[in-house]
């Protein structure tokens, strides 16, 4: 069987999930963690659900986490289904393997358990790792139940099963490889707000990290497909990204070039630069060593004093980020790194004009 995030098209379908549940997910937690009498019929309800061994320790993460939160006031209710129950038992174990020698409360409760069952529990084979299982198409129906806490039991399983889509694009991924991931979830049942979001996300760090070397492939697929161009309208034009590769992304949007574009598609750090004149429009070449090299040649001519006191800093700011390569952006509205590079092309247009033929 090919392996979950081998699968594109499973890729898509866990992410969809993912998204379908997190809100009510999100609720679920917040009962788990908060509320010992409302949290406990969640908990109840996601152990019907994983009802079975291959999900023991699915359930027991829930059952830990309700643990840690309540201590004694959650073991009242847990030990009278641990005592009726040998998937409850099992589970109950579970947590006494890692906190009972450090819970002498947990550590009576689970000698009276001992005694009881006067057996070993069924062994955890570990958590859910199958496939289709992993998309959470086994829980999609019960999201719709008509009883809410069985819709937020749902919720839980659903989101701790397909946890992994929303981390897999910021891996270690083959930039065009990544892309045709990201594909794959535009052409996914997911919302039209859903994959705007989405667009903000992955596919905008991609832009921004890999994006001269993507674009060709996304101005083919935009081209080609209105839900690539919905995605992408989701995404911002970011300080990392020069004005000629935005244009490129702008041009392929079609449709959805205007209308409900969020900040009309740039980020507000970046508005706020091209208000203050210190954004040049264009990446700089580079990287971290070229900027060092160039504040090394500013300083040849002014000092860090000199620089702190044109560009608005203090001279010990100037000290402490010159490592970084970045100057900080301080007080209100955006309290961001802005690029050493744009307050040299700012500052210092002389400089850039003669070494580079900036402008």
């Amino acid at each position: 069987m090919v392996e979950r995030w081998h699968d594109k098209t499973l890729f898509a379908e866990a992410y969809w999930h993912e998204r379908l549940a997190s809100e009510q997910a999100g609720r679920a937690r917040e009962l788990l963690r908060s509320d010992l009498v409302e949290g406990f019929e969640v908990l109840v309800a996601i152990v019907q659900i994983l009802d079975n061994d291959a999900d023991l320790e699915l359930a027991s993460s829930a059952v830990r986490g309700f643990w840690y939160t309540h201590r004694d006031a959650a073991l009242v209710r847990l030990e009278p289904l641990a005592a009726e129950s040998p998937h409850w038992y099992a589970i109950m174990n579970s947590v006494a393997e890692i906190w009972a020698a450090q819970d002498a409360p947990l550590a009576a409760t689970m000698e009276r358990l001992q005694t009881k069952w006067r057996g070993a529990p069924p062994s955890s084979r570990g958590r859910v790792s199958s496939d289709v299982e992993s998309t959470g198409e086994r829980f999609a129906a019960l999201l719709e139940a008509p009883n809410e806490t069985e819709r937020l039991a749902a919720a839980w399983c659903t989101s701790e099963v397909t946890f992994w889509s929303s981390d897999l694009l910021v891996a270690d991924m083959d930039p065009l490889t990544a892309w045709d991931y990201m594909v794959a979830v535009a052409r996914s049942p997911l919302s039209d707000d859903d994959l705007r979001t989405f667009g903000a996300g992955s596919p905008e760090t991609l832009l921004e990290d890999h994006g001269e070397v993507v674009i060709d492939r996304i101005e083919a697929d935009a081209r080609s497909d209105a839900r690539v161009r919905l995605m992408l309208s989701g995404a911002w034009q970011t300080v990392r990204m020069d004005d000629r590769l935005w244009q490129r992304v702008e041009d392929a949007l079609g449709e959805y070039r205007e209308g409900r574009r969020e900040n009309g598609g740039q980020s507000p750090l970046l508005q706020q630069m091209r208000e203050q004149r210190i954004w040049p429009g264009v990446r700089y070449p580079g990287g971290r060593q070229r900027l060092e090299a160039l504040l090394g040649e500013v300083k040849q001519t002014y000092t860090i004093d000199e620089v702190a006191k044109i560009v608005g800093r203090t001279s010990q700011q100037v000290h402490d980020e010159i490592d970084t390569g970045a100057l900080i952006e301080v007080g209100p509205p955006f309290a961001r790194s802005v690029p050493l590079i744009s307050l040299i092309a700012c500052y210092f247009p002389d400089l850039l004009n003669a070494k580079d033929g900036s402008s």
